[in-house]
């Protein structure tokens, strides 16, 4: 059995590649939907977090286990190799090799501020390939807008090419998002009360 784990539901999308790449394998998933979002807690919490979930999928028979959070992968994957002697998976080295494979010279990379502030994803880029130029941005809001499904609403939109507009990505200019103020008007009519955490 594989047991996988977020702190939320975006790991599902990893389950799903499981899924059609083993369809002989049982699967355990968690979703920390009590205490997400991960990106705001301590390397301490996130670290402890990720241990109790583990020690629960093994309890339910894990013999495999993957971190299918960038946080805790950030955070803890070395931590959980040293406490159990079963294999143990992240989702960081794997997105980095699709990422190399396709690259033409610059990454860039958003994430929560922890995942960003521990810059796992440069450090793993630049030892792989040392000739790639790694940007990096932390975008707290992300996080909560994928677990409530916002992914395809004009806010979001708004919300990321503010981001990008405080921080732009050397992009070129076909592709560069920019800040558009007629296309950022939400109507009235449309908009809702975005959820305060």
């Amino acid at each position: 059995m594989i047991g996988l784990f977020d702190s939320g539901v975006g790991g599902l999308t990893v389950a799903q590649k499981i899924f059609k790449a083993l369809p002989d394998y049982k699967i355990i998933y968690f979703a920390d939907t009590k205490r997400v979002p991960y990106g705001i807690k301590s390397n301490e919490e996130i670290r402890r977090f990720s241990l109790q979930i583990t020690d629960f999928l093994v309890k339910k028979g894990a013999k495999i286990i993957v971190v299918a959070c960038n946080t805790s992968s950030s955070v803890a994957l070395d931590t959980l190799k040293k406490r159990l002697d079963i294999p143990i998976f992240g989702v960081i080295k794997p997105g980095v090799k699709a990422a190399l494979k396709v690259t033409k010279g610059k990454i860039g990379v958003i994430g929560t501020e922890t995942t960003i502030k521990n810059n796992v994803h440069k450090e793993i880029i630049n030892r792989l390939n040392p000739n790639i130029k790694v940007y990096t941005k932390g975008c707290p809001l992300l996080e909560i807008l994928v677990e409530e499904n916002w992914m395809k609403r004009p806010e979001t939109e708004i919300i990321m090419q503010y981001y990008f507009r405080l921080y732009p990505f050397p992009f070129d200019k076909r592709t560069n998002l920019k800040y558009n103020r007629e296309r950022s008007r939400v109507n009235r009519s449309e908009s809702r009360t975005c959820p305060r955490y």
